[in-house]
């Protein structure tokens, strides 16, 4: 109390409480955007093991193939007794034992997505003989006929995760790294641009892990895997495409209108 007026006397304000809350509002946001971005990372993970489990029971013959000449497929690899004496050899054939007469091979078995294929009977070849190597893997036991003349038949197994290849963990990993670069922006900065960069960050990220799954197949894909594909890709494509020009869009704003309209343009094109 002061002694003339009796008036209580206030104590004086720190003036760094305002910042004191500021840096401790700023710290707590900061530890819940990373604990956002490890669960992320945990999901892009979990996806990736769940992926990888579900490849490696699909069933595939023991063999690497590559492409020679005439449009035919050799025999380049293997780690099966009956079928290493046919190595560097061409697959002429490929079927079922209960079939009448087995489907000649072709290159474009090797050719794992109908993606960059622009003719139209290319693609429709390449899909009939996918379908066909997807039924015939998925019966018990596959004849191979050889140019020799040999016959032989197999049955397909299944390789585990662990046969899926380095070039599937190589792509996946790439494909999390994009995916978590996209959440990081989203967590970090929520402009109507960061999220058009995420969009295209994941669509990317999305071609990546098909990318990866397919490189774990040697010969053929497996049916569920060859009928979304090509629906999948085209989406994250067109996706990409039609976010890039409306983030083009955004610049200059004096011809911001217009740039609205172009921007809708691009979705409803991409739709």
């Amino acid at each position: 109390w002061s002694s003339a007026g009796r008036r209580p006397i206030r104590p004086a304000m720190d003036s760094s409480a305002p910042e004191a809350c500021a840096a401790a509002a700023a710290g707590d946001d900061a530890a819940r955007r990373r604990r956002l971005l490890a669960g992320a990372a945990v999901f892009g993970l979990a996806l990736v093991l769940a992926g990888a489990w579900w490849l490696g029971t699909q069933r595939q013959l023991p063999a690497q193939w590559q492409a020679g000449a005439d449009r035919r497929i050799n025999l380049v690899e293997t780690d099966h007794a009956s079928l290493d004496a046919q190595r560097f050899k061409a697959l002429t054939s490929l079927g079922r034992p209960g079939d009448q007469a087995a489907t000649p091979t072709d290159t474009l078995v090797l050719h794992r997505s109908p993606r960059w294929l622009v003719d139209d009977a290319t693609r429709t070849r390449h899909m009939d003989l996918h379908r066909h190597v997807a039924t015939v893997l998925e019966a018990p036991q596959a004849r191979l006929v050889f140019e020799d003349g040999v016959t032989l038949e197999l049955a397909p197994v299944a390789r585990g995760p662990s046969g899926l290849g380095a070039a599937f963990w190589v792509l996946s990993a790439l494909a999390v790294a994009l995916y978590l670069a996209a959440v990081a922006v989203l967590l970090v900065r929520r402009t109507g641009r960061d999220a058009l960069f995420a969009l295209m960050s994941l669509c990317q990220a999305g071609n990546l892990a098909l990318i990866a799954a397919e490189s774990a197949f040697s010969l053929g894909l497996p049916s569920w895997l060859l009928e979304h594909e090509f629906t999948a890709r085209a989406a994250f494509d067109l996706a990409t495409a039609a976010a890039a020009v409306h983030a083009a869009s955004l610049y200059p704003r004096s011809r911001a209108a217009a740039a609205r309209r172009l921007a809708w343009v691009a979705w409803i094109l991409s739709a």
